[in-house]
């Protein structure tokens, strides 16, 4: 029996109704991709999917944590995930980037470092380098003369960090904020909406915005963005200005609440069992 238009509504309005617009969208994109690879071979003489329109998505909004959740994970956070937090907060890179860093993408000679990550998908790597700031600049300079890897954020066995480790890492902290020993959950007050690495990237970019007073044009150039229209996703503004500036305005960041220095170091990531 072939597959007929339809079909393929009916299927589409049942996942539209049970999921949403975006999910119901995401398989017409797949199926639409399927047919057209059957079109092209000739298996079939049209593609089903053409007359179908697109359905209606409720506009997604990205969580951005307040500051003092920020502050509070990295409280309760080991000594490492306290450095690649702090990165990605004084960087705003993502956690790719944090991974793939290397000791050699350090140039601390000229205030540099470089990040790189594939912004588009099946594309090649791609580095962009960053002015460090004072912050930035002490984590990075430590933690480059304290490791044994080639890595600034090595896993247990001195390798890249494995992405299932550093995906685990905020979820984790989250939790033993929400939670108390016993696994039960805290009073609502002292709850946090948990968050990853990635809201950290859009908490920074509208800090920097709203109470900085950088310009549209500058946030792109800070999340190394090539379209302006993924920096209007982050802002819902338009990129009017084409100013460099640099993050040192991130140095006020916990002035006032980070926690003395101790000898604690944790030049690895540790297994879990071990934390």
């Amino acid at each position: 029996m072939p597959v007929e238009t339809i079909h393929i509504e009916n299927f589409l309005d049942h996942l539209f109704e049970m999921q949403g617009g975006k999910k119901a969208n995401r398989s017409l994109r797949e199926l639409s991709t399927l047919f057209n690879w059957m079109f092209n071979r000739k298996f079939i003489k049209t593609n089903p999917t053409t007359p179908i329109e697109k359905y209606s998505e409720d506009p997604f909004k990205k969580y951005v944590p307040p500051e003092k959740d920020i502050i509070r994970v990295i409280q309760v956070a080991n000594a490492f995930e306290k450095d690649i937090i702090r990165t990605a907060y004084h960087s705003l890179a993502r956690a790719s980037e944090l991974r793939r860093l290397k000791i050699s993408d350090c140039d601390f000679t000229n205030g540099k470092v470089w990040f790189y990550t594939r912004k588009r998908q099946g594309g090649s790597l791609e580095g962009d380098k960053i002015d460090i700031n004072k912050s930035l600049k002490e984590i990075l300079n430590r933690r480059c003369k304290l490791v044994d890897s080639e890595y600034v954020f090595p896993g247990p066995d001195g390798t890249r960090l494995k992405k299932n480790s550093l995906d685990k890492i905020m979820p984790r902290l989250c939790h033993k904020i929400n939670f108390d020993s016993n696994n039960k959950p805290k009073p609502r007050k002292e709850q946090i909406k948990p968050f990853g690495l990635h809201s950290i990237r859009h908490h920074v970019a509208a800090n920097l915005f709203m109470n900085y007073n950088y310009s549209v044009g500058e946030i792109q150039k800070i999340l190394r963005h090539k379209r302006a229209s993924t920096t209007d996703a982050y802002l819902k503004s338009i990129v009017d200005m084409d100013i460099e500036r640099g993050l040192d305005a991130l140095d006020d960041f916990e002035t006032d609440k980070r926690e003395p220095a101790t000898p604690e170091k944790i030049v690895r990531y540790p297994d879990h069992e071990q934390i």
